[in-house]
């Protein structure tokens, strides 16, 4: 059985944000370099290497992309349901709502830094 987080501190993914578990990266090219902490998703862990030594602005254009992307997925849930005020959902649409922005960003983010692209 794993810890909860990664560290003492509460940790988040370097990757995804979600939180860190028990597993990390490090350059292997790099003598005791410095750990990022991942969460239990195998795609994550596919990107590690990857945003390891990309630059601060790119991932933050990423992350702006991805969030872009799923407010997208969330507003189109919102439209399926044809309404816009938050206030009105009831309890499960709040969560679906919740799941397609949130999971979505998640799962945008690690697409576009797996995309060969990058």
């Amino acid at each position: 059985m794993h810890a909860r987080f990664a560290t003492r501190v509460p940790t988040v993914c370097a990757v995804c944000r979600r939180h860190a578990v028990w597993l990390g990266y490090a350059s292997p090219r790099q003598d005791r370099a410095p750990v990022i902490w991942l969460c239990d998703d195998e795609y994550c862990h596919a990107a590690a290497a990857r945003i390891y030594t990309m630059p601060s602005s790119k991932l933050d254009a990423h992350e702006a992309a991805a969030m872009l992307e799923a407010g997208a997925l969330a507003a189109d849930y919102l439209e399926s349901l044809n309404q816009t005020d938050l206030a009105k959902l009831n309890p499960e649409q709040w969560r679906e709502f919740l799941h397609r922005l949130l999971a979505g960003y998640e799962h945008v983010l690690r697409r576009e830094l797996l995309r060969n692209n990058n």
